[in-house]
C-alpha cells in the first residue's frame, strides 16, 4: 500500500561521522533536514538512528518522522543505513530522496525541482 509518492531517508547513524545535534542557526542539523523535506511534501521521513539515538528522539519527538535504529551504528557504513531505510519505504513510495545527516544545507525549493530517486528493489 503507497502512503505518498515521495519518502525521505535521512542517515543519521554513525557515532564517528554524523552530527545531528550540531546547530545551524537556532536548531540542530537534524531537525533543519527534517523541515525542509516536510516543507518539500516528503513524507514519511525515515531517521537511521544510533548516533545519539535518545536526544535525536526527543529533538524529533512532535515531527512525526520514523526512527529506525542501524545496529553497527560503531562502526556503520552509509550504504547500510540507506538499505535500512530503503526497506521501510519499500511498497510505501513511488520514488525516495535520501540524505546523509551532515549535509544539511538544500531548501524546499530545491527538493522540488530536483527528480527524486526511483526505487528498484
Amino acid at each position: 500500500m503507497k502512503i505518498r509518492r515521495i519518502g525521505g531517508v535521512i542517515a543519521a547513524a554513525s557515532k564517528k561521522d554524523a552530527e545531528p545535534l550540531l546547530q545551524i542557526g537556532t536548531i540542530p542539523i537534524i531537525k533543519r533536514i527534517v523541515i525542509s523535506f516536510q516543507q518539500a511534501g516528503i513524507f514519511p521521513i525515515v531517521v537511521v538512528t544510533g548516533a545519539e539515538e535518545d536526544e535525536v528522539k526527543y529533538q524529533l519527538s512532535s515531527y512525526g518522522v520514523i526512527f529506525i535504529r542501524n545496529e553497527n551504528c560503531e562502526q556503520p557504513e552509509l550504504i547500510d543505513s540507506v538499505k535500512i531505510g530503503l526497506k521501510y519505504l519499500l511498497g510505501k513510495c513511488d520514488r525516495m530522496v535520501f540524505t546523509p545527516v551532515n549535509v544539511p544545507m538544500f531548501t524546499p525549493a530545491t527538493l522540488n525541482i530536483l527528480p527524486p530517486f526511483i526505487m528498484a528493489l
